[in-house]
């Protein structure tokens, strides 16, 4: 306005400057005097050559000037391709800045196309027509529009609606600027969006065969993973069988020792008795008795020595396993191996110099039975003897070597130390009772016995009460699995009944916004030309917004599990290859043990019923009687330990049972807890999204103050000056750009209220209206009041 008032004034003063000349001609002849011809030609000339000027400049000074922002999804969009032409201009090529805004100049009088192109969002195509009346051309016109893009899902970019220019410009005479035919927008826009309506409905169905496609994925490896634990499970209950038919034959020989080393501590009592009743014999007895006893002391040493080097070589073989674990586990096989090859044949080397050694006295005393009775008894006795203690130091070898295999076992295989020390310290009170028996035996008499005999009476009753003990506390860890499975039945049903609610709540949802779809799509049927365009719009970005987003949220969430449950099938596939990995270790090394403490069990057994057989060819007769009193109370003391061995083993077995399904049920339960909880999470998140979707669709509404109970700050108008002033209001859930206009004492409030969720509503005082109208009404106060 102001150039054109500029022009207007200028041309007024030329036509004052040449009136002025053409009124000073008439006055007077004599003025003529002052004024010759060449005079009035040079002003003539002047003048001619001003207006020259002035129509060039008016000519080449004229042009379109362009500013706006482009946005996607209400955010601005950089690096967007402009491509500028016209018939007879040179084509041109920019990008948009950072904050999306651009701007170029046009030439008027020309006819341009002006797309907006970017990878992956759909072109669009803006017309100018810059034709101006011809008194116009020195002006410098300025419009300002914004683009909102929009990504190309399913092709819609090859739909025909697509390809049309969504805005026509042109002069208008009326308002003497450029504006865009609104019906020809309103038809374009009409059928790009049912293009994409349809272009969205496609791509929800490929995003549901996507989404049903990587739900069988996940479904299929969930029933794999189910199937491999199953195999699991059955492969861990045949290892449990196979671990408790190897614990049986162990407590079957650790008995059958027993009661051999029983009969042989009754056989040693019965025998002390009777050499106690002959020790006042004759000097040579008594000699030879020195004799024998010095030979037992120095075998004494030799077996403490080779007690010695055997720890020692038990100490240098579990350097070795240390070296070779560190290694490889082959190699520790090897060196157990190595070690129980050395064991054996040195248990089995102590059991035939024991054996060669009571045969050796056997045959001297058969050859001097004859002439010397006596002396054959008391070299029957200290073969007894000596004999009875290498059984007695190879027993405890053999128990040493068995203590250090539990404790290799119990550094192989952890999770089982409670058990493997239960079983160490068990045997350990049972070796401890049965030579604290046999050395009762030997040394003390009948009265002696009998107080053994009470005092393996009272560590029966003990025993009895520990497997009373174990049992109870059995029974209440199945009660108290029992009371968490009834816990965990409450809590499924539970979130059964919620997954129901939400479903049904979601069912209800659906049904309210397919209703407030139809009656919304009555409503903006309508709604005036501009006003249905500018809400359109606004829809659009935000339906597509919360679309993308619900997408790629139901992506990420679908990845992330996929990714959390491959990761964790892995971590337990792991576990259980270790831990039957490390089960079959402890089963090789424990079946070992059994075999060697069977082995040395068996050669105990024998060398005593080799010797007792030597003493029964001499003295059947009087044997005959010890042995039945001897046979009747073992089998009674052998009947009660079996018993109560037999009973801690069906208590162990039931406690380990016990044990077994209450973590199997947690385990279940567990996971059952688990997937309800990530069902009951993505119910919750879509709900989420279904709400929020349903909020912007409402808050689009012809009547968008209504979406928000907060009201519309009120204004003091005493507080503002005349002319237009602009604030901006930040508050906890929006902010608001606030446009006061006062002229002649009397203010207009207009506020665009934007809320953190997306939400923009536009108010005059306490009316809402139209971007449209607001910025319509904006840019008139702006401009008559600047």
């Amino acid at each position: 306005m102001d150039q054109i008032y500029q022009k207007v004034h200028l041309h007024t003063k030329l036509s004052d400057y040449v009136c002025e000349i053409n009124e000073i001609q008439p006055r007077s002849s004599t003025m003529m005097n002052l004024f010759n011809k060449k005079q009035i030609k040079k002003c003539y000339l002047i003048f001619a050559l001003l207006m020259t000027a002035m129509s060039t400049f008016a000519q080449k000074s004229g042009y379109l000037q362009i500013t706006g922002k482009i946005r996607k999804e209400n955010k601005p969009e950089q690096g967007v391709t402009i491509q500028i032409s016209a018939p007879g201009a040179q084509a041109q090529t920019i990008t948009s800045k950072d904050n999306g805004g651009f701007n170029f100049n046009l030439d008027l009088q020309k006819t341009y196309s002006i797309k907006f192109i970017k990878g992956g969002l759909v072109t669009k195509v803006v017309e100018f027509n810059t034709t101006v009346p011809g008194d116009q051309l020195d002006i410098i016109f300025s419009k300002e529009f914004n683009i909102d893009l929009f990504a190309d899902v399913a092709g819609v970019s090859q739909e025909k609606a697509m390809n049309k220019a969504v805005a026509k410009f042109a002069y208008n005479p009326t308002y003497e600027d450029f504006e865009y035919d609104q019906n020809y927008s309103k038809q374009i826009l009409g059928e790009q969006e049912a293009a994409r309506k349809v272009a969205e409905d496609i791509n929800k169905q490929q995003e549901r065969a996507r989404l049903d496609s990587l739900n069988k994925i996940w479904n299929d490896s969930l029933a794999k993973t189910k199937a491999r634990e199953a195999e699991l499970l059955a492969q861990r209950s045949e290892q449990d069988k196979l671990n408790a038919e190897k614990e049986k034959a162990r407590q079957d020989s650790i008995i059958r020792a027993n009661a051999a080393a029983a009969a042989a501590a009754t056989a040693a009592s019965f025998e002390k008795a009777r050499r106690d009743s002959i020790e006042l014999a004759n000097e040579k007895a008594k000699s030879l008795a020195e004799a024998k006893e010095k030979e037992r002391q120095d075998s004494i040493a030799r077996a403490d020595s080779e007690a010695k080097r055997q720890q020692e070589l038990a100490a240098a073989q579990e350097k070795e396993r240390q070296a070779a674990l560190a290694k490889e586990q082959e190699d520790k096989l090897r060196a157990d191996a190595i070690a129980k090859e050395k064991s054996d044949a040195a248990a089995k080397a102590a059991a035939a110099a024991a054996i060669l050694a009571a045969e050796n006295h056997r045959k001297d005393s058969t050859a001097k039975a004859e002439t010397a009775l006596r002396q054959r008894q008391q070299q029957i006795a200290d073969s007894t003897e000596k004999a009875n203690l290498d059984a007695s130091r190879a027993a405890e070898l053999a128990a040493l070597k068995e203590k250090q295999e539990k404790e290799k076992q119990a550094a192989l295989k952890k999770e089982q130390e409670d058990k493997l020390r239960a079983d160490a310290i068990a045997k350990e009170k049972s070796d401890a009772a049965a030579k604290a028996a046999a050395a009762a035996a030997i040394l003390a008499a009948e009265n002696q016995r009998k107080d053994s005999t009470a005092k393996a009476e009272t560590a029966l009753r003990q025993r009895q009460k520990e497997i009373a003990d174990s049992t109870a506390q059995a029974n209440a860890e199945a009660k108290r699995t029992s009371e968490l499975a009834a816990q965990q039945e409450k809590k499924e049903k539970e979130a059964k009944a919620l997954a129901d609610a939400k479903a049904a709540e979601r069912s209800k949802f659906v049904a309210d916004s397919t209703a407030k779809a139809v009656a919304l799509k009555d409503k903006q049927e309508k709604e005036a030309l501009a006003a249905k365009a500018a809400e359109d719009k606004l829809r659009a970005e935000n339906e597509l917004k919360a679309r993308e987003k619900a997408k790629n949220d139901s992506l990420l969430a679908v990845k992330a599990q996929a990714a959390l449950d491959k990761l964790k099938a892995e971590n337990e596939l792991k576990a259980q290859e270790k831990a039957k990995q490390d089960a079959l270790i402890a089963a090789k090394a424990k079946a070992d043990a059994d075999a060697k403490a069977k082995a040395d069990a068996d050669a105990k057994a024998k060398a005593d019923a080799e010797m007792r057989q030597a003493e029964a060819l001499k003295e059947k007769n009087r044997n005959d009687s010890l042995a039945a009193v001897a046979l009747a109370q073992q089998k009674a003391e052998a009947g009660a330990k079996q018993k109560a061995e037999a009973d801690a083993k069906a208590a162990a077995a039931l406690a380990e049972k016990n044990r077994l399904d209450s973590i199997s049920a947690a385990n279940k339960a567990a996971q059952e807890k688990e997937s309800a909880d990530r069902q009951a999470k993505a119910y919750a998140e879509i709900e989420a999204k279904k709400k929020l979707l349903a909020k912007t669709a409402n808050k689009t509404d012809e009547k968008p103050a209504t979406a928000s109970s907060a009201p519309v700050p009120k204004i003091i108008e005493s507080d503002y000056k005349e002319g237009v002033t602009d604030e901006t209001i930040k508050e906890n859930n929006r902010t608001i750009y606030r446009t006061v206009v006062k002229k002649d004492g009397s203010a207009l409030n207009y506020q665009k209220v934007v809320y953190n969720w997306g939400g923009v509503f536009y108010f005059k005082n306490d009316n809402s209206m139209t971007e449209l109208t607001f910025q319509q009404e904006l840019k008139n106060y702006r401009a008559e009041l600047k």
